[in-house]
């Protein structure tokens, strides 16, 4: 199997994926160096990503830092909803933008109740808003209200 930092992807859908996944690699880096009392705090799944994608690396430091880098700059699907996704909504809707964009993409969550519904959706300068709100003013303006 070829490893790739591609691997580490199944751990991130959203933002705070990341920055757990980065906390993690930092607690990985410092077992690579004696300190193996948090290593209990790295879920077990990352543990054996990390040892494959390490594993033979010359320059494991440079390595980890290079996954941090490649994990901070892949590009963000920015949702906005009117209230907090469930895990099960997170996971439908990284599903299907992962199927329908060209790459890969970490979501980018955030509420605001006065969509009333719907979503607004902003990726790589484009943007949509596909909310309740912005339908019901187009509705009340097409009738004179």
């Amino acid at each position: 199997m070829t490893k790739s930092f591609n691997d580490i992807l199944v751990y991130v859908k959203t933002i705070s994926d990341i920055d757990r996944l980065i906390s993690e690699i930092d607690l990985f880096e410092k077992s690579l160096y004696g300190d193996t009392q948090q290593v209990s705090n790295i879920r077990h799944q990352v543990l054996d990503t990390l040892s494959f994608l390490m594993n033979g690396a010359q320059n494991k430091a440079n390595q980890l830092q290079q996954l941090r880098e490649y994990l901070k700059n892949l590009k963000r699907l920015k949702i906005t909803l009117a209230f907090e996704p469930s895990q099960k909504l997170v996971e439908k809707i990284s599903n299907a933008g992962n199927k329908n964009i060209d790459s890969y993409k970490i979501l980018s969550f955030s509420v605001d109740q006065k969509l009333l519904g719907g979503a607004v959706i902003s990726y790589e300068g484009k943007f949509g808003d596909y909310s309740l709100a912005i339908s019901l003013r187009k509705l009340y303006s097409e009738h004179g209200y």
